[in-house]
């Protein structure tokens, strides 16, 4: 068996034991394997907590040699200096985008798939409106009341719809862990428009049409003066037709019946 003590044991180990020795200060293991004198330095100052390493160190090298397993090259029983372990590999993480930057991207995805004027129209005014949304993609509660302080409730609650099928896409594209905006939208309660339906008093239709028909200028420009519309604002009084629709009618009589020609 090995044995503690301040001062190196000058007697030989038996053949099978290991002994813990001093030497320069340092713990040392002597044992006796294969007929040879084996020396290990582990390394350590004197101190009974090396000891406790120096007696740990004994009892697998004694274990090994009864079950033969023993490793005749010592690396196996050798201290590792916390110099020694490697430093675990850190992978650096990406950037989060931004969230003009998430859009720019997923309208890029979205333009073969949409109309040119859909593209225009709807996708260039969410990325107007979040290039001056002072908060990141993490804060989707930021974005949405920040929005809420410069657009009208239904107008915000269009671009959060957007924003959930954008952040969607880039969780699916592995631009962005989770998706913030998920159901947001479901907050806003849709606005109802308060609309004035209260026809013009007779007076007030007379001076609308009078303003038409008095709003004149030179011939040369008569296709654009407002009295050139006398006629169709006229029609739009006496029948009450939606501008779309009396836009759409025309003058033209062919073999006895109106046919087309633009107002």
């Amino acid at each position: 068996m090995y044995s503690q003590s301040s001062k190196p044991s000058q007697s030989k180990a038996p053949s099978g034991s290991v002994q813990i020795k001093i030497s320069n200060e340092r713990l040392q293991l002597v044992f006796t394997y294969a007929g040879k004198r084996k020396y290990l330095s582990l390394g350590l100052w004197d101190s009974p907590a090396n000891w406790k390493v120096a007696e740990a160190k004994a009892k697998l090298i004694e274990a090994d040699m009864i079950y033969e397993r023993f490793d005749p090259t010592l690396e196996k029983y050798r201290v590792r200096s916390s110099l020694t372990v490697p430093t675990p590999t850190v992978t650096p993480i990406a950037p989060v985008p931004t969230l003009a930057e998430l859009w720019e991207q997923y309208t890029q995805y979205r333009s073969t798939q949409i109309s040119a004027s859909t593209l225009v129209r709807d996708y260039g005014k969410v990325a107007k409106q979040l290039k001056q949304v002072p908060y990141s993609v993490d804060n989707a509660v930021g974005v949405r009341d920040w929005l809420l302080k410069q657009y009208s409730s239904e107008v915000v609650r269009r671009t959060l719809v957007q924003l959930n099928a954008c952040c969607s896409w880039a969780v699916k594209s592995g631009l962005i862990a989770q998706n913030p905006f998920a159901g947001m939208q479901r907050d806003i309660k849709r606005s109802k428009r308060e609309t004035d339906r209260t026809p013009f008093r007779v007076e007030e239709r007379d001076a609308i049409l009078a303003a038409f028909e008095q709003n004149t200028y030179s011939p040369k420009y008569a296709p654009t003066c407002h009295s050139y519309y006398l006629p169709y604002v006229k029609f739009l009084f006496m029948t009450g037709c939606r501008p779309e629709e009396a836009a759409a009618l025309k003058w033209k009589t062919h073999s006895g019946r109106l046919r087309a020609h633009p107002i």
